[in-house]
């Protein structure tokens, strides 16, 4: 089964070089959930925009274009070559995580990290002045 927009489809369009960096602002937006609306707002710029650079109609200035690497939490490399530095790799849910763990384990470890987390306000709270 495929996990990302890219498995489903990359082949498409990812080896034609005018539309692979097109084809990768699009699908490191769609694999972390974004609608073009949001990256719009989180690179600070027009929805216009990013529908034009997606669609292959414009090229991004280098600061738009960093604008976008910013808010996709990417590196350049990636959206120029395709490569994905694993320091950038979306990181998997908490829930993901849990997914292939029988659920009375999983529920055991969810009540373990909340218990865990609310030490660390309670904690957070008594430091501050």
């Amino acid at each position: 089964m495929a996990d990302t927009f890219s498995d489903l489809f990359g082949d498409v369009l990812e080896d034609i070089p005018e539309y692979s960096m097109a084809w990768n602002i699009k699908s490191a937006r769609i694999d972390r959930r974004m609608s073009q609306e949001d990256l719009a707002n989180r690179a600070n710029v027009s929805l216009s925009c990013i529908r034009a650079i997606e669609d292959s109609k414009h090229r991004p200035s280098m600061e738009t274009f960093l604008s976008i690497v910013e808010a996709l939490q990417v590196s350049a490399d990636s959206l120029l070559e395709g490569e994905m530095s694993p320091a950038y790799q979306r990181q998997p849910t908490f829930e993901e995580l849990l997914k292939d763990i029988p659920e009375h384990d999983a529920a055991m470890i969810r009540k373990a990290v909340e218990a865990m987390l609310e030490q660390a306000k309670s904690e957070q709270k008594k430091d501050r002045p």
